[in-house]
């Protein structure tokens, strides 16, 4: 039993760890790269500060017991110089100071730190995102999300419906609080520079903000690996192009060169201590030091820099992606043409049904396309907005396309039974939420759809659609125009 238990709860962590309003690209960044850092920092903590980071070595030391410890303990502070071996070492104390204010490495202590910093900065964003998006819309979209992915692994058809009726119902009291019931020169100029604009104009009423916001938190993403690799390289004493580093890295690598000819993780190194006597000038020794902690440092900075290269650039991908997606309107409204077919809503697809009534077929034919174009292209724009269809772009990498059609199919029957055809839909239709209860759409419903459409007259609810009543309610229901009731508790 318990192991059923702990695979039963494995698998809920799995679904849900990765559940979310983001993308696999979001997620490289904020937990593959998190852990990653967290993991060598832990690595690089214990052997700094547990183990023996340096060993060092003086041929001509003064007396006392205690030298070789101070020796150790004062070149890890202080720091080393690393000096190849085709160079000679410096003959005065001059030359020494001089190759010091070049070459001297003094990081090896920081490292832990460092990651530590490097990993934090790595899951900012993501925090970022999530107070952002929750405290500014209003709900909280993660759960919205991680309901849906609840239809996923429901043991029964009732419950996943239930749930997927329940993300829906939320989606459209999401949509309709923020319709843009605003009058005026001043939003009638809004609206119009909207249009031009697309996403860039942040405006919650314009359905906008959401993705402006996640827009800047891609470019946060973008932005923190461009630095993380800046501060990479001048924690490693490197001033000149990232990328030029990156190629010593790879050249060094392919050409077998040791470490101690690159000068960037040396593994001897030369350190210098000044000791005043009483009564005598200041004395100079010189010895050798073995850095062993140089042996991870060497690995896990080579691993980190082309790890986060690779980060940088799938960063870019999936910011040029959404990019793809948002930027067009015939881009925004192909994904929901695509799910109104999958759920066989009126599409072209379905135009032979209804070739038998005109008698011009060809005529009809191009009447129809042009009836749904129109018709999803007023669900996208007026309806959905960039906001809902960055949402169902969300779904879709998180719950897959089978739960995601469900919810357009259902997005869109709220849409054509409670808002078409009303300015700015500010009120719903006269279909209370006692009365309404969601079906999935069916071929023939968007026949009735498709022409009503064509007859240019204005869609009623209980013509067009098929709306269910419940036994008990259906002598007692009677025509309200109302906002939306909040959604029902869930219980899924």
């Amino acid at each position: 039993m318990s192991t059923v238990n702990f695979v039963s709860l494995y698998n809920k962590y799995r679904l849900s760890r990765f559940i979310g309003v983001d993308d696999w690209a979001d997620r490289l960044s904020y937990f593959y790269s998190f852990v990653l850092l967290l993991t060598c920092t832990l690595l690089v903590t214990s052997k700094t500060y547990l183990l023996r980071p340096i060993a060092c070595h003086m041929p001509t030391a003064p007396e006392g017991g205690n030298f070789k410890n101070y020796v150790e303990s004062a070149c890890w502070v202080l720091g080393t110089v690393p000096i190849r071996s085709n160079e000679s070492m410096p003959q005065r104390v001059e030359s020494w100071e001089e190759l010091e204010k070049r070459r001297r490495i003094n990081y090896y202590q920081w490292v832990p730190f460092m990651l530590a910093l490097q990993s934090i900065m790595f899951y900012i964003p993501h925090l970022a995102w999530q107070t952002v998006s929750f405290s500014r819309l209003g709900t909280d979209l993660n759960q919205l999300v991680a309901k849906a992915s609840e239809a996923l692994v429901a043991k029964s058809e009732s419950k996943r419906d239930e749930c997927i009726q329940q993300v829906a119902r939320a989606l459209e009291l999401l949509l309709f609080a923020h319709r843009d019931y605003r009058r005026g020169v001043l939003a009638d100029f809004r609206r119009s520079l909207s249009r031009i604009v697309g996403f860039l104009l942040a405006s919650k009423r314009l359905g906008t903000w959401t993705v402006f916001a996640y827009f800047c938190i891609k470019l946060t993403y973008l932005s923190n690996t461009v630095v993380q690799l800046y501060i990479m390289m001048i924690f490693l004493n490197y001033d000149h192009n990232m990328f030029l580093f990156a190629w010593k890295l790879v050249g060094n690598l392919l050409s077998e060169t040791y470490w101690t000819e690159s000068l960037y993780f040396p593994r001897l190194s030369y350190c210098t201590l000044r000791l005043r006597h009483l009564g005598a000038r200041e004395n100079v020794y010189a010895g050798v030091c073995a850095l062993p902690v140089n042996m991870f440092n060497e690995k896990i900075y080579i691993f980190l820099f082309f790890w986060v290269m690779i980060v940088m650039l799938c960063t870019a991908i999936s910011l040029l992606v959404w990019v793809f997606r948002m930027s067009t309107r015939r881009r925004r409204c192909t994904i929901i043409k695509k799910y109104l077919r999958l759920k066989q809503l009126p599409a072209p697809d379905q135009i032979r049904a209804f070739e038998h009534k005109s008698d011009n077929t060809r005529s009809s034919r191009k009447s129809l396309e042009r009836a749904f174009r129109k018709s999803v292209d007023g669900f996208v724009n007026r309806f959905l907005c960039f906001d809902g269809v960055f949402l169902i772009h969300v779904m879709t990498s998180n719950v897959g396309d089978v739960i995601t059609a469900d919810l357009v199919a259902l997005l869109w029957k709220a849409w054509i039974t409670r808002y078409a055809g009303r300015p700015e839909w500010e009120q719903p239709s006269d279909v209370s939420d006692n009365e309404f209860e969601y079906v999935s759409p069916t071929v023939d419903e968007g026949r009735t759809l498709t022409e009503s459409t064509m007859s240019g007259q204005r869609t009623n609810t209980r013509n067009s659609m098929e709306i269910r009543r419940r036994p008990h309610e259906a002598e007692s229901a009677r025509t309200r125009s109302s906002l939306p009731q909040s959604p029902a508790t869930w219980t899924c």
